[in-house]
C-alpha cells in the first residue's frame, strides 16, 4: 500500500446515481455500487445507500442537506454527502467527501480513484489533501460533538446537517 503522511481528505463531485448500480436495465432496482461499498466497508462506515438515493430523488430540488456518516470506530473517519444543487445542474451532481486517518490513506486513495474513474461519467472535480473538506466547508466535521450551530449558520447558509453513526441518526442541525 502507499503510505500517507497525513490524514487524508478527498472531495469529488459525481452524479448521485454513481453510488448505485443497476444490475438489470429493465427493472427499477439497484444495489450499492461495489467499489463504493468496498471503500465504505474498509472504513467501517454504515450507510443505507438506498435511503440516500430515495431522499435525493424526492427532496433534491427543494432541500440542501449535508449528511455525514461516521466510522464505527472514530469521528476522524467519515463520508459526507452534500446534496446542494446548482440551478443549472442537469447532471444530478452531488459532492461526496471522504476523510480517513493516515494509516488508511493509501488504501482509501486507491479505492477512491477506482470509484471515480470507473463509475463517474463526467470528470468534474476530484481533489485530495489534508484539509480539502475543512477548507470547503470551514467546519471541522471530525469534531462532531463540538460542532456549534451558530458557527454553522455563519458558514453554511440554508443547509440542513445530519450526522449518522452506526447507521443511526445521532444529531441534526437545521439552519
Amino acid at each position: 500500500m502507499l503510505e500517507t503522511a497525513w490524514d487524508l481528505e478527498i472531495k469529488m463531485i459525481v452524479p448521485f446515481h454513481s453510488i448505485i448500480f443497476y444490475p438489470d436495465d429493465y427493472k427499477d432496482e439497484y444495489i450499492e455500487e461495489p467499489t463504493f461499498k468496498k471503500l465504505r466497508e474498509f472504513l467501517n462506515i454504515e450507510i443505507n445507500v438506498s435511503e440516500i438515493v430515495e431522499d435525493l430523488r424526492k427532496n433534491r430540488p427543494r432541500n440542501s442537506t449535508i449528511s455525514v456518516y461516521y466510522s464505527e470506530s472514530s469521528f476522524n473517519q467519515f463520508i459526507l454527502f452534500d446534496s446542494d444543487m446548482d440551478p443549472t445542474d442537469q447532471l444530478d451532481l452531488i459532492t461526496v467527501c471522504i476523510r480517513c486517518t493516515a494509516e488508511y490513506g493509501g488504501t482509501i486513495r486507491l479505492y477512491a480513484h477506482e470509484f471515480y474513474t470507473n463509475c463517474c461519467e463526467y470528470n468534474v472535480i476530484y481533489s485530495e489533501g489534508s484539509y480539502v473538506i475543512r477548507d470547503l466547508y470551514k467546519i471541522n466535521f471530525s469534531q462532531n460533538s463540538k460542532i456549534n450551530k451558530d458557527e454553522c449558520k455563519e458558514k453554511l447558509i440554508k443547509k440542513n446537517l445530519k450526522f449518522f453513526k452506526s447507521g443511526e441518526l445521532i444529531s441534526t442541525i437545521n439552519l
